[in-house]
């Protein structure tokens, strides 16, 4: 590659972590077959793929002199032997310029000078230290070769004698890529859009992911294809193959497929730590030790769901809860929509452990968002419609976003039935940050799987659809039971904060606490602590007590059963201008008319907001303070 091609790929530099598999060129067809043909061993050819038969020792030759006669069976097979054993053309050519003299012509049987002869040449073999000199014929056949390879190999010496070595392969590369062709290759791999992942930062720190669907390099370049007639019209395509290679030496850690396990900020520092030179022995143990616990608390809290699960009662209800990684709408194949912003659909998943079923809350970007009062209209709707009335405590795990699952509105939330007398104990439980595998994740893995088999999807309901067949019924399988969320659903549970203007100090922060607990043995407020085990009697949780005004710590009680809680959404949101138009482009070409008018043509009438809004069209409210996050949320980067 040139140093054009290099820093041209300077944003996409191999990270340390990346593993690669090992160059190794003596397992390479060609020289295998090289190597075997140079030792006169049969081979198969490259081109042909035909096997050629070994070297042999040629026919006797009939001279008068009787050449192998002269020289012996039994040394015939060792010159020929050691000839071809050194495996090296430059040495076996040496060797016949070794073994041909030049002698003058001691006798001439013409005048004509034009066909006399300066000299002879007089071919040996040595035998016991001593020359033997044999016809040509012979010589050829002795070693198993031409006549012709030996008059090449005499031609094949400088002015002073002095023999060349082997030229072949190394006359310049004449089917060389121009320089101009390799820069359309790098120009339009970076102009697919890239994300970081909070993903696998331990084993690769620097890799980032093609933020499209695209499944393969070999579909890469059919769209580099495209992009090339369009764009550089003038310009012939590359081959695949050399597509292939550019991708993967200079955007080696550019990948298709986004990892689907995580890692721990925490555990990342503390290795960072590590390998530290400069901490001290007792600093490093200490480091250690630390990491240990926070290994320790992990695990404890990945196992509570089994633990809790062994007593479970009727009047009891085991949840997890997550949000998927918003879905693009549309989704299609075609070159053009890889470079296009689209609408999101998100996935909001509620996953009984008990039953093993999932419920799955879909709707789209202009619907609502996804902030905490989206989530607390999911969940309120599943308490309405999916929980018995037997039951009467309520234990939900979830990951730590701070923007959906861990914040003051849910809290309210929460306490809100409470004072309804619906619920006596709700507890919303938080895995630590970067070991936050549930089997709410799972699902979403089996959805991700249905959706890779579908090449277009144009609107939300054909996601729900979708959805619905991901998991079939069976002795083992519950299938998804999906909910789709319209704007009468969703209601502004905001409100319940302005009834809460105090919370009295507390000696752990908000975002350390391990679970908060609602009960209506204490309806003034919630129980938090940085322990999971609150399930024993020693809880070790601390009491925040939340008042209508600041100063009436006395007397304060409140009722939020009271409290109306109205909608949030009276009309459909509009999107920023650049992802209208972007979606205009892709609906009027790739769209069928039909779903057109259903469904598109009432979404981007709507008056859109100015090109100020966030890239991927996240909500302010519904960003991540936890970097390790498992529903998806990333970065982007260019």
């Amino acid at each position: 590659m040139s140093d054009s091609e290099t820093e041209a790929a300077e944003d996409f530099t191999t990270p340390s972590g990346v593993r690669r598999r090992p160059r190794n060129e003596d397992k390479w067809k060609r020289n295998i077959a090289k190597k075997r043909r140079n030792h006169g061993i049969e081979y198969i050819s490259i081109n042909s793929g035909k096997m050629i038969r070994g070297r042999q020792v040629g026919p006797r030759c009939s001279c008068a002199k009787k050449c192998f006669d002269l020289v012996g069976e039994v040394n015939i097979q060792q010159l020929f032997t050691e000839y071809w054993a050194s495996g090296d053309w430059d040495i076996q050519t040496a060797y016949l310029q070794k073994q041909t003299t030049k002698v003058p012509v001691k006798r001439r049987r013409t005048n004509n000078e034009e066909n006399m002869h300066i000299c002879v040449r007089l071919y040996h073999v040595i035998v016991e230290d001593t020359p033997i000199t044999v016809c040509k014929d012979a010589f050829a056949s002795i070693h198993g070769i031409s006549k012709s390879r030996i008059d090449r190999s005499l031609t094949k010496v400088t002015a002073s004698n002095v023999p060349v070595k082997d030229q072949r392969g190394k006359n310049g590369d004449h089917h060389k890529v121009s320089e101009e062709v390799a820069k359309t290759v790098i120009e339009h791999i970076k102009s697919f859009p890239t994300i970081t992942s909070h993903y696998s930062r331990k084993t690769c720190p620097s890799v980032v992911y093609l933020d499209t669907d695209i499944l393969s390099r070999r579909q890469m370049y059919e769209l580099y294809i495209t992009w090339l007639k369009e764009k550089y019209p003038e310009i012939v395509a590359c081959t695949f193959h050399y597509y292939d290679d550019i991708f993967k030496m200079k955007f080696s850690n550019v990948k298709l497929y986004k990892p689907r396990k995580d890692t721990c900020k925490t555990c990342d520092t503390y290795a960072v730590r590590c390998k530290d030179p400069s901490l001290s022995t007792d600093d490093k143990r200490d480091n250690e030790i630390r990491h240990s616990h926070h290994l320790a608390k992990a695990e404890t809290g990945y196992r509570l769901p089994k633990t809790l699960q062994t007593s479970v009662t009727e009047s009891t209800m085991f949840l997890c809860m997550d949000l998927q990684q918003a879905l693009p709408t549309p989704k299609v194949t075609t070159g053009i929509a890889f470079y296009k912003r689209k609408m999101w659909t998100y996935n909001f998943n509620i996953h009984d452990y008990i039953t093993g079923r999932g419920h799955m809350f879909v709707w789209d970007e202009v619907t609502a968002k996804r902030g905490a009062i989206e989530i607390c209209s999911c969940i309120s709707k599943f308490f309405e419609t999916y929980v018995p009335n037997e039951v009467r405590k309520i234990i939900i795990f979830s990951d730590n976003c701070s923007g959906q699952n861990k914040n003051f509105t849910l809290l309210m939330f929460y306490l809100t039935y409470i004072h309804r007398g619906r619920f006596s104990d709700i507890t919303q439980v938080y895995f630590q940050p970067g070991h936050t595998y549930m089997a709410a994740d799972s699902d979403f893995g089996i959805i991700e799987k249905k959706m890779r088999c579908h090449n277009y999807i144009f609107t939300p309901d054909e996601h729900i659809e979708i959805i619905k067949k991901s998991r079939k019924s069976g002795e083992s399988k519950v299938p998804f039971q999906v909910i789709k969320m319209n704007q009468e659903d969703f209601r502004d549970w905001d409100v319940l904060k302005r009834h809460v203007t105090h919370r009295t100090p507390s000696k752990m922060r908000f975002k350390d606490s391990c679970f908060f607990n609602i009960s209506e043995n204490y309806m003034i407020g919630y129980g938090c602590g940085t322990s999971y085990h609150f399930i024993t009697e020693d809880r070790n949780e601390e009491q925040v007590r939340v008042v209508k005004k600041k100063g009436e710590v006395e007397d304060s009680l409140f009722n939020l059963s009271a409290v109306v809680v109205p909608r949030k959404y009276t009309a459909l949101i509009p999107l920023p201008k650049p992802k209208v138009d972007d979606l205009k482009d892709l609906v009027a070409d790739l769209v069928p008319a039909y779903i057109q008018r259903a469904y598109w043509d009432a979404i981007l009438d709507i008056q859109p907001t100015p090109e100020g809004g966030t890239l991927n069209g996240d909500d302010p409210e519904a960003l991540v303070d936890d970097p390790c996050s498992s529903h998806g949320y990333y970065d982007y980067t260019y």
